[in-house]
């Protein structure tokens, strides 16, 4: 059966590791945004600072990164992957409109520190969070964007696929 052509606002990119070590399977995606949406925050009750946004995207707008992950096709999870089983894709999205959508609900700046408890040395309003970040060098980060990295996972029936809750630093 011959493959499917890729659809015109979807393209492969390179990817290398920072360290120039390996590289990623990766694509680029152009996907149409719709007009802003109309975006609510819900604190997160017993979880101080911690809120969900909702609304940010669309029904359409996700059916169509779906549809854009799937032609560019899953990867099949490494035989090693132990309990992290699973196969996803990296799309490199501009993130811009969704970011404008979120940015009346997220802070101007973000206090990052490396060690535990560093936190607290940090001159800053309340309202500024605070998060160790210990590959970051600490200080006052402004807010500017949502990372353009993004992956998508999928769940398959029958398969030992497992997504379990974590935390990560940054």
């Amino acid at each position: 059966k011959p493959a499917t052509p890729a659809p015109p606002n979807l393209w492969r990119v390179e990817s290398r590791h920072a360290d120039g070590v390996g590289a990623g399977r990766a694509f680029g995606a152009a996907p149409t945004w719709d007009a802003d949406g109309a975006v609510t925050r819900d604190d997160v009750a017993g979880v101080p600072g911690a809120y969900v946004l909702r609304g940010v995207l669309s029904e359409r707008e996700c059916a169509e990164l779906a549809a854009l992950a799937d032609a560019a096709g899953f990867a099949d999870p490494p035989v090693d992957a132990g309990e992290q089983a699973n196969g996803g894709v990296g799309l490199a999205l501009d993130l811009e409109p969704v970011f404008r959508r979120c940015r009346p609900f997220l802070p101007e700046k973000v206090l990052a520190y490396r060690t535990v408890g560093g936190g607290d040395a940090f001159d800053g309003p309340e309202e500024w969070p605070r998060r160790r970040c210990p590959g970051a060098p600490a200080g006052a980060y402004d807010l500017y964007g949502l990372n353009p990295r993004t992956r998508f996972y999928r769940y398959r029936p029958g398969t030992s696929d497992i997504f379990r809750p974590h935390v990560d630093d940054c």
